[in-house]
């Protein structure tokens, strides 16, 4: 069999200084390297060896060895692919997410979207039921139906209903769990496979904070009735705000004694949240570098992540009014990928991965960009865009990230 050719992965992202960083800005996987090694296998690479050209040209043994292990511990982490084991992208939609309604009885104080403060927009059955019948068509794996809150529509029923008769993929529901009366319950182990509550809090006094009063008992009355009706797909979600970030062991302890899977949604600071950016956003403030141990140190450089993006063009968010884009929290125009008559005509836009510290002047020659960025490239957009928001954050994490990486 011939050696085969390498190249560089799609997703691989280079930072320099005095050594090389290379990473996977997907898999979060990252290797430090001599800047001559890098150097080296860049310009084979460039001449399209193969891997026996690269290794023949190593001039001992020992050189011989270090060289191949290097390959294979970057084609591993997918830094380098081999050609002939190169597969082709697979840019196909897998997930599709309806926004139902933006209407909404609560009054979150984190809400992205400011629910109840909006006029209220709901998507129209027939518009739902040609997207349905677009999505087992095209083999779509999986739906969410979301909102607002999917259960102030009067004919929310009627919609599940239908998507079970014509969708064979999984169906997943998101609520806050407050209006689901239990006499309707037992139809739903029927209609859906998995449901998504949101909480925000791991006690009465906490979820008040954030949702209102009687949210608590309420969606834990309602988690016990689903899974009385056979139920057992269920999830609970918390978003870290400031209050909540040092709990998370209590939601876990929470959700444990409920029987459910636990979530942590990071806080973004976009609609309400935005307005409440000073009450809820958890501090940047790490511990400082002379506090920590050389056992902290090593811990700390084997858990960072290269990892400041998401496989956005494997999923698309159709929104109440039809305008189609990546996610949720990528909803502004510059991705926007089109509308639903786009969809359906075939003509939708794919989603460009472009980590957002790749696009700010401030960011783009920092020699630890890629670390302080997250995988959720719409949180991303409403920290980075902010000044202020990125200023704070910069002050805090450069230094550490800093001295954690290039040490």
């Amino acid at each position: 069999m011939p050696s085969p050719r390498v190249r560089f992965n799609k997703n691989y992202r280079l930072i320099k200084n005095e050594y090389m960083i290379l990473g996977n800005i997907f898999n979060g996987l990252w290797i430090k390297c001599p800047t001559y090694v890098y150097e080296f296998l860049n310009n084979w690479i460039e001449k399209e060896y193969t891997v026996s050209n690269m290794l023949d040209e190593c001039m001992d043994v020992d050189t011989k060895e270090y060289l191949s292990n290097m390959i294979k511990t970057l084609v591993g982490i997918e830094i380098i692919d081999y050609y002939d084991k190169h597969t082709p992208d697979n840019k196909a939609i897998k997930h599709v997410t309806f926004e139902l309604t933006t209407g909404c009885k609560l009054r979150c104080s984190h809400c992205c979207v400011s629910c109840g403060e909006i006029a209220r927009e709901d998507m129209s059955f027939e518009l739902l039921k040609q997207l349905i019948k677009w999505c087992e068509k095209n083999g779509i794996r999986s739906i969410a139906l979301t909102g607002g809150e999917i259960f102030i529509r009067h004919d929310i029923w009627d919609i599940l209903n239908y998507v079970r008769a014509n969708f064979t993929g999984s169906i997943e529901i998101m609520t806050n769990g407050t209006l689901l009366r239990e006499k309707m319950i037992p139809d739903l182990k029927a209609l859906v496979d998995y449901i998504s509550i949101s909480l925000d809090g791991y006690d009465e006094e906490s979820v008040l904070k954030i949702r209102g009063p009687k949210v608590f008992n309420k969606v834990k009355s309602t988690i016990k009735s689903l899974q009385q009706s056979g139920l057992e797909n269920i999830s609970l979600s918390m978003v870290l705000t400031k209050d909540m970030i040092t709990h998370q062991n209590k939601f876990r302890e929470l959700c444990l004694s409920l029987g459910v899977t636990p979530i942590m949604r990071v806080f973004t600071p976009e609609g309400r949240a935005d307005s409440n950016y000073e009450t809820l956003s958890p501090p940047f403030k790490i511990k400082n570098k002379n506090e920590l141990t050389e056992v902290e140190l090593t811990s700390l450089q084997n858990a960072i992540n290269f990892k400041c993006s998401c496989n956005l063009s494997s999923k698309i968010f159709v929104c109440c009014d039809g305008t189609i884009y990546p996610c949720f929290l990528t909803k502004n125009e510059k991705n926007r990928l089109g509308s639903t008559n786009d969809l359906l005509d075939g003509k939708l836009k794919e989603a460009e991965i472009v980590p957002i510290v790749d696009t700010i002047d401030e960011c783009r020659d920092c020699d630890v960009r890629y670390f302080c960025a997250t995988a959720c490239p719409g949180h991303d957009r409403n920290i980075f865009m902010n000044e202020k928001y990125r200023s704070e954050m910069c002050d805090q994490m450069k230094p550490y990230y800093n001295m954690i990486v290039w040490k």
